[in-house]
């Protein structure tokens, strides 16, 4: 046997490394750099704001439901997260898995989730630039992500808006960047399919609605001849959070559901259309008819309006009273009015989707002001005062922004979403993806597919929430990057058909 070499013999990889050597990454960060000099410019202007709205903010914005995210999320009595009658866990399981990060500090949380907002601008220009956008709409599209007042406040709040905004675009983006013609997939396409289905499964447990994305990536996916394998590992990566999720539920309240409360949501939804008259109503349900002949006009009225809910004085009980069978009687009275008049249940929904895109309107509920950052400082239930003092024990309950109000309001109140280019801007570039779908020889879009998958995603997320619950301002935020990524792919393939057309009549 050979003798071992002397120590000093065995040459250290650190001194076979070239000093030369090591400048390499860093030439080429630089090279990307110089490539994208925009994009870096507004990236860092886009960090400096959000970074200035987590110091006006500081530690964090509070909503109703914020106290009830983070009693779950913490509780000396479980192990784990608790549930909620009408919200879902996925959001009290983010804080607690941010725990060794952040410990019991809303500021640490309120960091990442602007982080992830940032984040979310950022996949705005990876995919337009992927796909060969035209850089000055790129920019334009990103930045009207990442200087948005409202999103801007949204990620200062301890609400799960701004994680299922970063969860959706980046598993569209995963799904948009993957190649074509993956027959039998390679094993990175697979994993990145079956990543991009566990963060939408994911963020399913987060908010509901995000479950109406799922369709709309499986159809690209076909469609874009991304191969039958990688659908395949979407749908299980989707599935396998959302059912393990449903069963976890199930063992500890007994509901096989994402809440206790879904058959009160979609009542609440179609209760002011809720007159029994020719409807096939179940007989454990027809003790609403007597009450709901002249419905209250508002979705919130219904669920939380107590003894002006036809509902509540039908059975006695509201929705925190976690009565299953009242929930699923609410549940098959929903679903037999909407069968009943689909419609006019169409119509109500269509109708509270436009107001999406009117400038000025905001939902009944009240529940909008968070985007302005009026918040709730405290917990209104006393029971929850304690959880105050876990999270942020030195929170002065009385302070305002730590930037003059002037400027706070002025930010909030005039950088925001312009809601009715946002409209004009969906409404042409859905009807251009259509007409590129329909007369695509006449009318050829390149990326009409992706086009399709954007704001197919955006536009589910809006619908979904509108036809289950109701319009809320906040709801469209998860959408936003969606939306403008979509708007700008589509004017970029419609300049470039207008340069082509003119390339080919040019004498």
């Amino acid at each position: 046997m050979a003798p071992a070499p002397h120590p000093a013999e065995i040459e250290c990889p650190i001194r076979a490394v070239s000093p030369s050597s090591l400048l390499i990454p860093v030439r080429r960060v630089a090279a990307i750099i110089a490539r994208h000099r925009g994009f870096a410019i507004l990236l860092a202007l886009g960090t400096l704001v959000h970074a200035l709205a987590y110091y006006a903010f500081f530690p964090a914005l509070f909503f109703p439901d914020s106290w009830t995210y983070l009693s779950l999320a913490w509780n000396p009595e479980q192990s784990f997260v608790g549930f909620d009658f009408s919200r879902p866990s996925g959001y009290p399981m983010f804080l607690w898995a941010l725990q060794p990060l952040a410990g019991h500090h809303v500021s640490r949380i309120a960091l990442v989730q602007q982080v992830l907002a940032v984040g979310a601008g950022a996949l705005v220009y990876v995919v337009l630039e992927w796909f060969s956008v035209r850089r000055w709409i790129s920019l334009s599209a990103t930045a009207l992500v990442l200087f948005d007042a409202y999103l801007l406040t949204l990620a200062q709040t301890m609400l799960g808006d701004t994680l299922v905004m970063a969860l959706v675009i980046a598993a569209v983006a995963i799904v948009a960047l993957l190649p074509a013609d993956q027959r039998w997939g390679g094993a990175g396409a697979i994993a990145l399919a079956a990543l991009a289905g566990l963060l939408l499964g994911y963020g399913v447990t987060v908010r509901t609605v995000t479950m109406f994305v799922i369709p709309v990536l499986l159809v690209y996916a076909l469609w874009a001849r991304k191969g039958w394998i990688v659908a395949a590992a979407l749908t299980i990566g989707f599935v396998a959070p959302v059912l393990s999720y449903l069963q976890w539920h199930k063992n500890e309240t007994g509901a096989y559901s994402f809440t206790e409360a879904d058959g009160w949501f979609l009542y609440a939804r179609i209760g002011e259309i809720g007159q029994c008259r020719d409807a096939k109503i179940p007989a454990s349900a027809q003790a609403i008819c007597p009450q709901i002949e002249n419905p209250p006009p508002h979705a919130f009225t219904h669920l939380w309006g107590w003894t002006e809910s036809p509902a509540v004085r039908a059975f006695g009980v509201g929705p925190q009273d976690r009565k299953p069978e009242v929930n699923a009687a609410l549940k098959d009275f929903a679903v037999a009015i909407i069968k009943d008049r689909p419609l006019r249940y169409a119509q109500m929904v269509g109708a509270d989707v436009l107001r999406y895109f009117r400038p000025g309107v905001h939902g009944e509920s009240g529940s909008d002001v968070v985007l302005m950052g009026e918040h709730h400082p405290s917990p209104s239930d006393p029971a929850r005062v304690p959880i105050l003092q876990v999270w942020a024990p030195r929170y002065n309950h009385a302070g305002g922004p730590r930037l003059p109000d002037g400027i706070v309001d002025a930010y909030a109140q005039t950088l925001h979403t312009p809601r009715w280019l946002l409209g004009i801007g969906t409404l042409l570039a859905g009807l251009a993806t259509a007409a590129a779908i329909v007369l695509r020889r006449r009318f050829e879009l390149e990326h009409r597919r992706e086009a399709f998958l954007l704001l197919g995603s955006g536009l589910a997320l809006v619908v979904g929430a509108t036809a289950t619950s109701e319009f809320v301002l906040r709801y469209l935020m998860p959408a936003l990057p969606l939306l403008w990524a979509g708007i700008a792919l589509v004017l970029a393939d419609v300049l470039a058909l207008r340069r082509r057309r003119r390339a080919v009549t040019a004498p």
